[in-house]
């Protein structure tokens, strides 16, 4: 699997989650920052000063893991990814 169908399956997945915990602020952040990775996978955004702010691999072992761990699992493989695109 590419980087680019990695994140939107990350997205998608994060998107789920999110309809079943609307009021869950993790999973906004989650997806701010997936978006931003099609972004940049996809060449709509050019900076990457951001990547450093990536924290997804630390949401997912707090706080997705306990609700989904296929998710959970997915975001440790893009956080995984995003470090190799700095």
């Amino acid at each position: 699997m590419d980087k680019s169908d990695l994140f939107s399956e990350a997205l998608s997945k994060s998107e789920a989650l999110r309809s079943r915990y609307p009021e869950m602020k993790t999973l906004e952040s989650i997806i701010n920052q997936i978006s931003y990775l099609i972004k940049l996978e996809r060449g709509t955004v050019k900076d990457k000063t951001r990547l450093k702010d990536i924290i997804l691999d630390v949401q997912a072992a707090r706080e997705i893991e306990n609700l989904d761990l296929d998710l959970a699992e997915t975001l440790y493989l893009v956080a995984k990814a995003a470090r190799e695109m700095n």
